[in-house]
């Protein structure tokens, strides 16, 4: 499933969560880990109260180090320095991910505060909008044991779009593999919380936006409960359940109940004017669920889905 995972790190204790992931992963599918740096200018001292590496020189010592130890616990891994200074440090792991061409990049959320630099879920759905690798996205406090990731179930929002059905078949996947049900969850806004084009239609027909999203409840009804069908054929334990509120706030108050899963969401990696899956979410998501996030580009070529 995944042969090769690519971990960029900022030197500071609480990215390497990501080490740690990918190192379950690492040992569960046989892969090889490569861990990363990406050399910015005028790089701050220190990033959530934590030390942050300054030069090219010092990462190198640091990644060394972290490799060093990671294969003396039997996990093939490299490691890399991107020595050219990169303003943009999104861009400079995108490079990266096109270089070194890894299945997967494993990444550290620091959290929600506008201070966070490197692994912000908005830098992780740029990565992703900018390659064709998925982006696991993990919390500081996630420590999976040795034998492997502590998934107890996947749970996949979608919202009826085809396209945003890429992380079907990589949810699909991990499902199988670690012998968990699948959990389809489609969110339906009502009139207080549509966005886009519907928030804006329904201060001028507050009538007939409420009788197109209760049309819409029961159309999405009928398309997961036959995603849900098609996808349990192949002896999959699927459910489904079909929520009406805010997208974000839904997915993450279900996260909160169901902790030990992890979510695929298909991303754009940008914002669209009538898009389920815009920025917003996608980063709200990677900054408050507390579980595990796994962002696949909608462009995804290797894992589209075929469901």
């Amino acid at each position: 499933m995944f042969t090769r995972i690519l971990v960029p790190l900022d030197g500071s204790p609480m990215s390497e969560a990501a080490v740690r992931a990918a190192e379950a992963l690492a040992r569960t599918f046989d892969s090889e880990i490569s861990l990363l740096y990406v050399n910015e200018p005028n790089a701050p001292q220190r990033v959530h109260g934590q030390h942050h590496l300054q030069t090219a020189a010092e990462a190198s010592r640091y990644l060394e180090q972290l490799a060093g130890a990671v294969s003396r616990r039997g996990v093939r891994i490299s490691w890399h320095v991107h020595e050219p200074q990169e303003r943009n440090v999104a861009e400079g792991i995108a490079a990266q991910v096109q270089e070194l061409a890894p299945d997967l990049v494993v990444a550290c959320s620091h959290g929600s505060s506008a201070s966070a630099r490197l692994f912000t879920g908005s830098i992780a759905q740029r990565v992703a909008s900018s390659t064709s690798a998925p982006v696991f996205m993990v919390r500081p406090d996630w420590d999976p044991p040795e034998s492997g990731l502590p998934c107890e179930g996947v749970l996949v929002p979608l919202d009826g779009q085809p396209d945003h059905e890429a992380g079907l078949a990589i949810a699909r996947d991990f499902a199988v593999h670690f012998s968990v049900p699948l959990r389809l969850l489609l969110i339906v806004p009502t009139y207080g919380t549509a966005a886009g084009r519907a928030a804006t239609i329904s201060r001028f027909l507050p009538g007939a936006t409420m009788r197109m999203l209760e049309l819409e409840a029961g159309s999405g009804e009928k398309y997961i409960v036959d995603k849900a069908k098609e996808l349990g054929e192949s002896g999959l334990a699927v459910t489904w359940e079909l929520l009406r509120g805010n997208p974000s706030r839904e997915i993450i108050r279900t996260t909160k109940d169901h902790p030990r899963e992890i979510v695929v969401l298909a991303t754009h990696g940008h914002e669209g004017f009538n898009a389920f899956w815009n920025g917003s979410v996608a980063h709200r998501i990677c900054s408050f669920s507390r579980v595990p996030v796994l962002l696949v580009p909608v462009a995804q070529p290797e894992y589209a889905a075929d469901a």
